[in-house]
């Protein structure tokens, strides 16, 4: 089961990720994939991280004017990290985790084509993915995994987002079983 995450910027998408993260491990679940976090610097967003789920190595995905990589408004995206970092982390996940975690397929992960390709893998797969869907984003690999018959978008609301999470550990240990 491929199940991603689409709303509005803000509403919590990445909170109910990392709470799925959190009681998956708890269970005992192999959990890899990535985590893009925002930088801050006296309380504004300055960019974001890339977190390799299952090891921990991290790297920048993003910041504001500093660089020479691809601009996504008026973030820099970091290529180096986010395919050293980003594309390893989807690979390694494919091959030794039970979950992979994918925050998020949005504009600047997609200015790489490496990762891509890792993002495709992955839902490709046999195994299980959470991951994050950009609100608003047109991208042929969106519409790919949007058009998968074993994809389910959720959207995460001000209402759900409390109780979402237990609903996708639901879903996800369910069919984690199946397969085991």
């Amino acid at each position: 089961m491929k199940l991603f995450l689409k709303g509005r910027p803000g509403v919590g998408k990445s909170t109910v990720l990392e709470k799925v993260r959190e009681l998956v491990s708890e269970k005992g679940y192999r959990v890899g994939g990535i985590f893009s976090p925002e930088m801050r610097r006296d309380g504004l967003r300055v960019g974001f991280r890339i977190i390799d789920v299952g090891s921990g190595r991290s790297g920048v995905l993003s910041q504001v004017g500093v660089g020479s990589g691809p601009r996504v408004g008026s973030y820099v995206v970091n290529l180096q990290d986010l395919d050293g970092v980003g594309v390893e982390a989807l690979d390694t996940a494919v091959e030794k985790a039970d979950i992979i975690l994918i925050d998020e397929v949005g504009p600047m992960e997609m200015k790489s084509r490496a990762f891509q390709e890792a993002v495709l893998r992955a839902v490709s797969g046999p195994k299980s993915v959470i991951g994050i869907l950009h609100w608003r984003m047109e991208h042929p690999v969106v519409s790919a995994i949007e058009a998968r018959d074993d994809v389910k978008v959720l959207e995460v609301t001000t209402q759900n987002r409390n109780t979402l999470p237990l609903e996708v550990v639901e879903r996800i240990v369910r069919e984690v079983q199946k397969r085991s």
